[in-house]
Protein backbone atom coordinates (compact mmCIF):
# COMPACT_ATOMS: atom_id res chain seq x y z
CA UNK A 1 0.00 0.00 0.00
CA UNK A 2 2.88 2.28 0.40
CA UNK A 3 4.49 2.21 -3.20
CA UNK A 4 1.20 2.61 -4.39
CA UNK A 5 0.99 4.28 -8.20
CA UNK A 6 -2.22 5.20 -8.05
CA UNK A 7 -2.06 9.09 -8.46
CA UNK A 8 0.25 8.47 -11.65
CA UNK A 9 -2.52 9.14 -13.98
CA UNK A 10 -2.80 12.86 -12.68
CA UNK A 11 -6.39 12.52 -11.95
CA UNK A 12 -7.50 14.35 -8.65
CA UNK A 13 -8.16 12.19 -5.39
CA UNK A 14 -9.33 13.20 -2.06
CA UNK A 15 -6.90 14.73 -0.33
CA UNK A 16 -7.64 13.08 3.23
CA UNK A 17 -6.96 9.68 1.43
CA UNK A 18 -3.42 10.81 0.44
CA UNK A 19 -2.74 11.62 4.33
CA UNK A 20 -4.04 8.80 5.63
CA UNK A 21 -2.03 6.59 2.82
CA UNK A 22 1.11 8.72 4.33
CA UNK A 23 0.18 8.46 7.59
CA UNK A 24 0.00 4.56 7.21
CA UNK A 25 3.44 4.92 6.19
CA UNK A 26 5.45 7.14 7.65
CA UNK A 27 4.23 6.78 11.25
CA UNK A 28 6.57 9.76 12.80
CA UNK A 29 4.33 12.52 10.70
CA UNK A 30 1.26 13.72 12.21
CA UNK A 31 -2.09 14.36 10.24
CA UNK A 32 -1.83 18.27 10.94
CA UNK A 33 1.59 18.86 9.66
CA UNK A 34 0.49 16.32 6.46
CA UNK A 35 -2.66 18.77 6.02
CA UNK A 36 -0.45 21.46 6.64
CA UNK A 37 2.32 20.24 4.13
CA UNK A 38 -0.63 19.82 1.43
CA UNK A 39 -2.12 23.49 1.83
CA UNK A 40 1.90 24.69 1.37
CA UNK A 41 2.45 22.69 -1.64
CA UNK A 42 -1.25 24.19 -3.18
CA UNK A 43 0.20 27.72 -2.30
CA UNK A 44 3.39 27.22 -4.19
CA UNK A 45 1.58 25.44 -7.67
CA UNK A 46 2.93 22.56 -6.88
CA UNK A 47 -0.27 20.57 -6.14
CA UNK A 48 -3.33 21.70 -7.46
CA UNK A 49 -6.65 21.21 -6.26
CA UNK A 50 -10.84 20.60 -6.60
CA UNK A 51 -13.30 22.33 -4.09
CA UNK A 52 -12.70 23.91 -0.53
CA UNK A 53 -9.31 24.55 0.50
CA UNK A 54 -10.34 25.57 4.07
CA UNK A 55 -11.36 21.72 5.06
CA UNK A 56 -9.12 19.23 3.89
CA UNK A 57 -12.43 16.56 3.53
CA UNK A 58 -14.01 18.66 1.09
CA UNK A 59 -11.00 19.13 -1.05
CA UNK A 60 -8.91 16.64 -4.16
CA UNK A 61 -5.73 16.96 -5.26
CA UNK A 62 -3.09 16.24 -7.78
CA UNK A 63 0.48 17.39 -9.25
CA UNK A 64 0.67 19.56 -11.57
CA UNK A 65 2.48 19.13 -14.44
CA UNK A 66 5.32 20.51 -15.05
CA UNK A 67 6.74 22.27 -17.78
CA UNK A 68 10.50 20.83 -19.38
CA UNK A 69 12.30 23.57 -17.72
CA UNK A 70 10.77 23.01 -14.53
CA UNK A 71 12.12 20.42 -11.32
CA UNK A 72 9.40 19.46 -8.42
CA UNK A 73 11.91 20.36 -5.07
CA UNK A 74 10.56 18.55 -1.76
Amino acid sequence: MCNNNEGSNLEFINATKVIGEVLVCQHLLSDSWLKYRVRSLIHSNQLTYEGNLQSTRMNKIKTRRLSNNENLLF
